[in-house]
């Protein structure tokens, strides 16, 4: 076995990773893992968090994302018919340079000097509590009213700008939904219950659809997949998955 860092992001030159986290690699890029439930928080820190998540989307309901905003131009590189309905998708970031809620440019590259926006205490909690010290891309809320939907469209797991070499990952947390939000990945269809957090592989073709009446409200974070993650909790997920 290859000795690494437990933290150093996994690499598209396989010969520098491990071979378990290769094998998980190629799990991934086959499509073969779309979504996998990895652990539950744990009930108290998921209380604080889900207060502190929902009091940010209920202080900002009249700051929907609007069509041009880069979500939707991504998505409509997919699906040029798709359309947003006004007023049903929220998206706040909590992790950027600026302590802005509403700045997202540096979600999808890298840029040295961001941090966790300085009016949160249990959401940072949360990610160091689980994930240490690993390197984080991008973490946002993101909630979609009922009736609303993402429509279908792929993202990189490898080769983002400024980080070419290394794999990241999305992981998402529900805080608040209902039995009506369907996530569709490769034509399956999956639900995401409150509380647990689950990898989610966005190189697959994936959309969102809340048909329920109520908001949906969820912690999206997309990190550099590294030893620890794929050894504290992919390999462990896959494990009960076969079992």
């Amino acid at each position: 076995m290859i000795m690494s860092a437990p933290f150093k992001p996994l690499s598209y030159d396989l010969i520098q990773n491990s071979p378990e986290s290769n094998e998980t690699i190629g799990l991934l890029v086959s499509g073969e893992i779309k979504v996998l439930e990895l652990f539950a928080c744990e009930a108290q820190l998921f209380r604080r968090v889900q207060d502190e998540a929902t009091g940010i989307v209920n202080e900002n309901l009249t700051r929907w994302l609007a069509p041009g905003h880069p979500t939707f131009d991504y998505v409509q590189k997919w699906d040029p018919s798709w359309q947003p309905k006004e007023g049903s998708i929220f998206q706040y970031s909590l992790y950027n340079s600026r302590d802005d809620l509403f700045f997202f440019d540096e979600d999808h590259h890298w840029f040295a000097g961001r941090h966790f926006n300085s009016r949160f205490e249990h959401i940072p909690e949360f990610f160091r509590s689980y994930f240490r010290d690993t390197e984080l891309q991008n973490f946002r809320i993101q909630a979609v009213a009922g009736g609303g939907d993402l429509g279908l469209h792929r993202e990189r797991i490898i080769a983002i700008p400024k980080r070419e070499h290394d794999y990241k990952l999305r992981f998402h947390m529900p805080v608040v939904t209902n039995p009506e939000v369907l996530f569709r990945m490769d034509e399956q269809q999956y639900v995401m219950n409150e509380g647990r957090i689950y990898l989610f592989n966005q190189s697959c073709m994936h959309g969102v659809c809340n048909v329920g009446a109520n908001m949906r409200v969820h912690l999206v974070w997309d990190c550099y997949l590294n030893d620890y993650i794929v050894n504290e909790f992919v390999v462990p997920g896959l494990n009960r998955q076969d079992g």
